[in-house]
């Protein structure tokens, strides 16, 4: 080029040899950070670089830079504290920042501040990958939230079964158990009736009262009923968890579960908002209580004797059995409605960005730090 002398070659450039033209540019993972140099120099561990650098200021395989927006010379001299190790089932690439973490499918987190990632034990998280890094990207469609188990959709609810969101049940469902539990009551008050009527049939059920006693087949179904409504709740109100196997052979004694939207079939997502189902699960046993002894006290109505104080004992007695009678369904469903009040409490943190953020187990699209 009309050039009478050599000249050095620049920064991010090298040339082995005397008497060339040209300077040739630093590979990838090294640099030149001083003019006329015959050879770059490599990166320093955990760092990289491109093309025709002078300095290293990207993190390599295996690395990501945990604040984008530190100065280039920072993250030379302490390539220790800027590129961090990459975090179990996620992929750093060449060049991988926090933002652009590759998550694994299967995986989850919270937002792209955060390097902390969470296995889901479902179906609906599908990781993300360097086309589509930004928040909320981890879930597949109809997915979103904490673990990908909140349904974008208002009509659906998300299925622990199936590891994916599906469409609400019909309501009318819930027709089918309250009608069983009222069916129930008027048995009880049917067979009452029957027994002031009939003495044999009197007789027959004081022989069966009789022979149950004899087998103390009460005092059994008792210890199982109230045993399967511990471990029931043990996970909820208790904050304990009980080995997977073990939960599985004691799954035969779900015959003792007296919830309404379990025995419907009815997930609570499917109800209404968290205050509406905790309104539903805590009234519901007292209405159907109130409906039997209404049916009762019509009937004594209409049987009512003449003399008032046959009137006195006929109150008296109707009055307790209707306590006996709401004692022993409220025995029966009191442990689920506790246990859908305790839900209501229980809450579980994920790493987020500058604070963790917390949100409600029995629905992930509540953030316990707003209540």
């Amino acid at each position: 080029d009309g050039q009478t002398e050599c000249q050095l070659c620049e920064l991010g450039t090298y040339q082995p040899s005397t008497k060339q033209t040209v300077c040739l540019p630093c590979e990838p993972g090294t640099f030149a950070s001083n003019p006329g140099l015959v050879e770059c120099t490599s990166c320093p561990f955990r760092l990289s670089s491109t093309s025709s650098s002078s300095t290293c200021s990207i993190c390599d395989n295996g690395f990501y830079l945990s604040d984008p927006e530190v100065e280039k010379i920072e993250i030379f001299n302490k390539p220790d504290e800027y590129c961090v190790f990459c975090p179990s089932n996620a992929e750093c690439l060449y060049n991988t920042t926090l933002e652009t973490l590759n998550i694994s499918p299967g995986y989850w987190r919270d937002s792209v501040e955060t390097a902390t990632v969470y296995r889901c034990d479902n179906k609906a998280c599908e990781g993300s990958s360097v086309e589509k890094i930004s928040k909320g990207k981890y879930c597949t469609e109809n997915h979103t939230g904490p673990l990908c188990q909140v349904c974008v959709e208002s009509s659906s609810f998300f299925s622990s079964v199936s590891g994916k969101c599906k469409d609400c049940p019909p309501l009318w469902r819930l027709i089918i158990p309250a009608s069983i539990v009222l069916a129930l009551i008027l048995v009880v008050i049917g067979i009452h009736i029957a027994s002031k009527w009939s003495n044999g049939y009197s007789h027959f059920l004081k022989e069966a009262s009789n022979r149950v006693s004899n087998f103390s087949l009460q005092a059994k179904v008792k210890i199982l009923v109230s045993f399967y409504q511990i471990i029931n709740t043990f996970d909820d109100v208790y904050g304990a968890t009980i080995d997977k196997k073990l939960q599985s052979w004691l799954n035969i004694l779900t015959i003792f579960n007296f919830g309404l939207l379990e025995i419907g079939s009815v997930p609570e997502k499917c109800i209404g908002s968290m205050k509406s189902r905790l309104l539903f699960g805590s009234l519901w046993p007292f209405f159907l209580t109130f409906v039997g002894f209404l049916i009762y006290a019509i009937y004594m109505f209409q049987n009512r004797p003449e003399t008032s104080n046959t009137k006195m004992h006929v109150m008296k007695f109707t009055l307790f059995r209707v306590l006996t009678i709401a004692t022993l369904l409220l025995y029966l469903v009191l442990p689920s409605v506790l246990k859908s009040i305790f839900a209501a409490l229980k809450c579980r943190s994920f790493d987020s960005d500058s604070q963790p953020s917390s949100y409600l187990v029995a629905d992930w699209s509540i953030s316990c730090d707003s209540r």
